[in-house]
């Protein structure tokens, strides 16, 4: 997920720059650990529910494997060493880290159980690492990559709780542990999710037009090629939830799917070719 913060450099076809991969890469490492010190607050947070869970009672803390204690020594350690990389970076990169650290608390501790909250929280998270990695490269976020960002991590916090849900249903239970969702907000969540995907389609759709698209691209009408790989994969994404292969995380599942990274290169290789 902190792989984000190169999404700047991607989207403004600036990675030949060696200073702007090298700043990006200390964001990289600054979010990361500042977001295992928050993994951990939030695995000792939901001690109870993780136990009575079928996947995440294998988590080390809720199985034993690791000891209060030694979260309790490591959030401190990892948070002092974010903080330090994110202060070599420039001025505006320490807010950043900063809200991303509230939000992540919060969710932790009470936004988690708020319907629809959780997964606006959780997309604001995925914002705050693209808005990171373009203050401390310095070459900024554009107001269309944010508006595309929206609905499609929309979508994909959507898509986690659908796969809870999912289970949630099999398995005979009506709520939630530790969540504001019932197995009858199934259907709900589902439509919302693939419409809030569907939507960054359309963000793209409107961005080929744009007086940006022309400046950035000297042959913008190819990035038309990129909507229909973009609907296929939403779609799938999608489809293969309902069908229960998701296990609740979008992410983990596309890092681990073939067709996932034929889509990506596929986009990359439209983007190319519109230059």
């Amino acid at each position: 997920k902190n792989l984000l913060v190169f999404t700047p450099i991607l989207t403004s076809h600036r990675w030949g720059e060696e200073h702007a991969l090298l700043t990006a890469a200390v964001a990289f490492a600054s979010f990361s650990l500042i977001a295992s010190a928050l993994y951990i607050l939030n695995d000792l947070v939901d001690l109870v529910p993780d136990r009575l869970h079928a996947d995440k009672r294998s988590r080390p803390f809720a199985d034993g494997m690791l000891m209060i204690r030694d979260g309790l020594l490591a959030i401190p350690l990892l948070l002092v060493g974010g903080g330090a990389l994110a202060s070599i970076l420039p001025d505006g990169f320490g807010p950043i880290i900063g809200a991303y650290a509230a939000v992540s608390c919060c969710y932790s501790l009470f936004l988690k159980r708020v319907v629809l909250l959780d997964a606006l929280a959780l997309t604001l998270l995925y914002l705050l690492r693209i808005e990171g990695g373009g203050v401390a490269t310095g070459i900024g976020v554009s107001r269309w990559l944010m508006l595309f960002a929206i609905f499609l991590f929309f979508s994909l916090a959507l898509a986690k709780r659908y796969a809870e849900l999912l289970r949630l249903r099999a398995a005979e239970n009506q709520k939630a542990a530790g969540r504001g969702y019932r197995a009858l907000d199934l259907g709900a969540v589902g439509w919302t999710g693939m419409a809030s995907g569907l939507m960054s389609v359309l963000v793209v759709a409107m961005y080929i037009g744009s007086p940006a698209a022309a400046l950035l691209y000297r042959q913008p009408a190819m990035l038309w090629l990129a909507c229909p790989i973009l609907v296929f994969w939403i779609g799938r994404l999608w489809l293969m939830n309902r069908r229960g292969d998701l296990n609740e995380d979008p992410v983990r599942f596309v890092a681990h799917d073939a067709i996932s990274y034929i889509a990506a290169l596929s986009a990359f290789a439209v983007i190319l070719l519109a230059r």
